[in-house]
């Protein structure tokens, strides 16, 4: 099955939409939408511009924050992270039947954590994956030292052209 989510932006103020065609994995249903999400969390960074935690799909009118329409499987991608689509999908709400809700919840813990982690004792010199960074660098470096030294010198021909006034 295919659906749209449709998020309202604080940060952008702006409606913003996403199509589960764009998730790496077919949905059997609306109820799939949530772990679907969780697990593909680039591109609900991307389109919700902020990390969440995803809470159940209600099906009705739900008062969540993502609003779930139902998408026709052979309908071409709506490919919309990050575009603005304001009128069509105006008409597209209008005409479509909201057929459920997820709602958003700030994340705590589990995935944040590890990006908190990070943010609070970045790379020193002494870590392994910064070391390997320092070594490709100083080879890189040595390999355009000795290719510099082994080409001959070029002779610049239009130095010694005269020039006619």
């Amino acid at each position: 099955m295919r659906f749209l989510l449709v998020f309202h932006s604080d940060r952008t103020a702006e409606w913003r939409c996403f199509d589960t065609a764009m998730l790496p994995d077919t949905l059997p249903g609306a109820a799939a939408i949530p772990a679907a999400l969780m697990a593909a969390p680039d591109l609900a960074l991307r389109w919700l511009l902020g990390r969440f935690g995803f809470g159940p799909f209600r099906a009705g009118e739900g008062a969540g924050q993502i609003e779930v329409y139902p998408l026709d499987p052979a309908a071409p991608l709506v490919a919309c992270i990050g575009d603005y689509l304001g009128p069509w999908l105006e008409m597209f709400r209008e005409e479509q039947p909201l057929i459920g809700s997820i709602a958003l919840e700030r994340a705590t813990g589990g995935a944040i954590s590890g990006v908190l982690a990070r943010a609070r004792a970045p790379l020193s010199a002494q870590d392994e994956a910064c070391q390997k960074t320092l070594d490709l660098l100083r080879d890189q470096q040595s390999s355009a030292g000795d290719a510099r030294q082994g080409t001959p010198a070029v002779r610049d021909e239009t130095a010694a052209m005269p020039v006619d006034t």
